[in-house]
């Protein structure tokens, strides 16, 4: 099946040029497991290449008319519309007096050694020697690094300067009486939807979704058709076409239920991206049928985070990144123990409400945690089990436990 208009040849992509090898692992069939270069909402896509010229775009559309089903002509297609991401950059800077600590917060997960030279802090003018531990506690590559700090002086601001491989210097100025204080890079749409799609113009991208529309009418169950479009979608207008989005990716689950988890993926982070955009002190993703929570270093300024009614089994590493949150509901989730979640320096209530947990010794390491003050319990296992309310209190000697 041609595009109407087009000529039909098995020998389309003939004439185009030769790929490098680094991107073999692109070109597979959607039966292989997808790959995620670091971007949030753009699998399966990365390019060093620079923009192709519409010549080249439209032997490609070609192709994708000739066999739907042939999962590496959409690859390319999405691959030519890309870029390389870009590099990771500071986007968050979190102070915090009470607790002495410095956060630095990345667009990407970087390691950063106790003592790296590539990151760097004064305050007041002064170089601040570190060293530096992930703020998600584990030793690998994180969005978050934490940093211990001298007392700041109580009557006169405290300036504070980050800069990151040679990056611009970050600043953030703690001022008298003030517990904490931070600077923040604004979000930009397009850089949590589709990241690569910086060199591809708007009218372009608006021609390849006409492309997938005409293709869908044609083939309704075409499973790259179906991802293309949803991602272009995303790009261009994620809050405008939010309901189309969300059809199509129902409609690729539908149609390979051997991949419901991959499209899961996606969902999910097409709809945390969406409740950032909109985000204020609080954050709603109830009932979104997440299994992980994405975006998470983009919500450091959040104090109350409603994560009720999905699939998750532990708390997120990630939650390292919410330097603010004073309250976190992980109600009727599947959660079992808090796992590697590092404590969370101004987290006061904590709901568990309906969660599969059993054993007092799972929630040990909130024992860490500084100014936990209320935890829901309520429809636990724990609350009915043999001394595990007197356990937890043995552990928990400072938190108020409710088990209805």
């Amino acid at each position: 099946m041609g595009r109407p208009g087009v000529h039909k040849s098995p020998l389309i992509l003939m004439g185009t040029p030769a790929l490098p090898h680094t991107w073999a692992p692109l070109f597979r069939f959607w039966g292989a497991p997808p790959r995620f270069w670091g971007a949030p909402f753009a699998p399966l896509i990365f390019c060093a290449a620079p923009f192709v010229p519409p010549p080249e775009l439209e032997l490609v559309q070609n192709a994708v008319f000739t066999d739907p089903t042939d999962q590496s002509a959409w690859v390319y297609l999405r691959c030519i519309l890309s870029r390389a991401p870009p590099p990771p950059r500071v986007i968050c800077v979190h102070v915090d007096r009470e607790d002495a600590t410095l956060a630095v917060i990345f667009s990407r997960p970087v390691k950063v050694n106790p003592t790296c030279p590539e990151l760097k802090v004064t305050m007041d003018g002064s170089a601040l020697a570190g060293p530096w531990r992930s703020g998600e506690g584990r030793p690998r590559p994180g969005h978050t690094w934490l940093c211990a700090l001298p007392a700041p002086p109580t009557d006169s601001p405290a300036h504070l300067e980050v800069t990151w491989a040679g990056s611009a210097p970050r600043q953030v100025t703690l001022l008298p009486g003030e517990a904490e204080a931070w600077w923040q890079e604004p979000i930009v749409e397009r850089e949590l939807f589709w990241p690569e799609l910086g060199v591809a113009e708007a009218q372009v991208l608006q021609e390849q979704v006409q492309v997938c529309r005409e293709l869908l009418e044609l083939e309704p169950q075409s499973r790259g058709c179906l991802l293309t479009l949803a991602l272009l979608l995303a790009a261009l207008d994620p809050r405008g076409g939010a309901r189309e989005i969300r059809d199509h990716l129902e409609s690729l689950r539908a149609a390979d239920p051997l991949r419901s988890g991959f499209v899961a993926d996606v969902q999910s982070r097409f709809e945390a991206a969406l409740a950032v955009l909109g985000a204020g002190e609080g954050l709603s993703l109830a009932n979104k049928g997440l299994r992980s929570v994405p975006f998470l270093e983009r919500m450091a300024a959040v104090s109350r985070l409603e994560l009720v009614g999905n699939e998750l089994r532990e708390l997120p590493a990630a939650l390292g990144a919410l330097r603010s949150l004073r309250e976190l509901d992980l109600s009727d989730n599947h959660v079992t123990e808090v796992g590697v979640a590092p404590p969370l320096p101004r987290l006061r209530l904590l709901r568990l409400d309906r969660n599969p947990i059993g054993h007092a010794s799972a929630l040990a390491p909130l024992a860490a945690w500084p100014r936990l003050a209320l935890l829901g319990l309520a429809e636990t296992p724990l609350g009915s089990a043999p001394g595990g309310p007197a356990h937890l209190a043995e552990l928990l000697p400072g938190v108020d436990v409710t088990f209805s």
